[in-house]
């Protein structure tokens, strides 16, 4: 089994590079941003996120603080597609008060650990209102300083129970 059958395989993980191919348009024009808004050290830093850049995708788009104990993900900014499936405001929120999450922390942890995006195959949306049934996500980490990475942004691809990929 190949590295990258075994990352696909339990978790979901499609590791990007510059020259992967985002299976969504939207994905894509967000995979452009962060290899063009990479710094020195390879990576964007949260203050790098391009707003006028990325408005069309803000709503869903969600921002995680990484506090390095254990490491904690917590919501700084949700776009409001995601505050309407969670039925409230996330921030603020770590990962360990949202349902069904341990999947997801894994799949934060390899993008802390490997300093680089991924995007997900559809994955059950388990921690949502209803029409929604699968999701996919682009992962991007971002750093302040070249030490750590220190953020998390997120963008979403929801499925309506009766869409198809």
């Amino acid at each position: 089994m190949s590295w990258l059958t075994a990352l696909i395989r339990p978790w979901g993980i499609v590791p990007v590079d510059a020259d992967t191919h985002v299976p969504w348009p939207e994905g894509e024009m967000v995979k452009e941003w962060w290899f063009a808004a990479r710094r020195p050290w390879g990576l964007p830093s949260p203050e790098d996120i391009d707003l006028k850049r990325l408005k069309t995708v803000l709503p869903r788009l969600v921002l995680h603080d990484v506090e390095p104990e254990d490491p904690v993900f917590r919501v700084r900014l949700a776009g409001e597609d995601y505050a309407a499936m969670l039925k409230r405001n996330p921030k603020g929120v770590g990962f360990d008060q949202l349902p069904h999450s341990r999947g997801l922390k894994r799949r934060y942890m390899w993008a802390v650990r490997h300093r680089r995006p991924y995007y997900t195959r559809p994955l059950e949306l388990s921690w949502a209102e209803r029409p929604y049934r699968r999701y996919q996500a682009l992962v991007m980490p971002l750093s302040s300083n070249g030490e750590r990475v220190d953020a998390i942004l997120a963008l979403g691809r929801f499925f309506l129970m009766e869409e198809e990929e």
